[in-house]
């Protein structure tokens, strides 16, 4: 209740102390994609409202306007925006290819993406180089030569639907 999100104008004018970090803003705080800390409202992750119109994440701008601009929905830029906050992507494995943006806050367009993200952070979390990783990443064992099989399993977990037999 204590947290003030700052509109559209107020964020893209002061990257650093909003959004996540990126190549272009190696310093961001990453303030509302931070777990949340009891008695520090400065702190939350907001979720998809970190991904949606942010400059330095462009590929899933298309995707993230389709649920977020979808029919009914007030779309304007800070009603839009603010229709992210707390929005998080939790899909299941079915029909996983066609469910993309993929992570909770759409981050990640393709599903090679996401198996790439997984190998570069199991890494960093065995070097100690990430706050806070689940304990699955110490003993993850995949890396680049896994990548093709791994997204053709996951992608072979979509149902492939051919209703052209059935009446119209």
């Amino acid at each position: 209740m204590n947290l003030a999100v700052p509109s559209l104008a107020q964020r893209n004018a002061n990257y650093n102390q909003y959004l996540p970090m990126t190549l272009n803003h190696p310093s961001a705080s990453e303030a509302f994609r931070h777990i949340a800390v009891a008695g520090q409202p400065q702190f939350a992750d907001l979720g998809m409202w970190n991904v949606y119109l942010n400059r330095d994440m462009p590929n899933p701008q298309q995707a993230l306007a389709s649920v977020v601009c979808a029919p009914g929905n007030d779309c304007s830029v800070d009603q839009g925006l603010a229709s992210t906050i707390a929005q998080f992507k939790t899909p299941d494995l079915r029909d996983l290819a066609d469910s993309n943006p993929y992570f909770h806050n759409g981050s990640k367009l393709t599903l090679q993406d996401v198996v790439n993200f997984y190998i570069f952070n199991s890494q960093l979390a065995r070097q100690g180089n990430l706050r806070n990783p689940p304990l699955q990443f110490q003993n993850m064992s995949i890396d680049q030569s896994d990548v093709s099989n791994l997204v053709a399993f996951l992608q072979s977990l979509t149902e492939d639907y051919d209703d052209s037999h059935l009446p119209q």
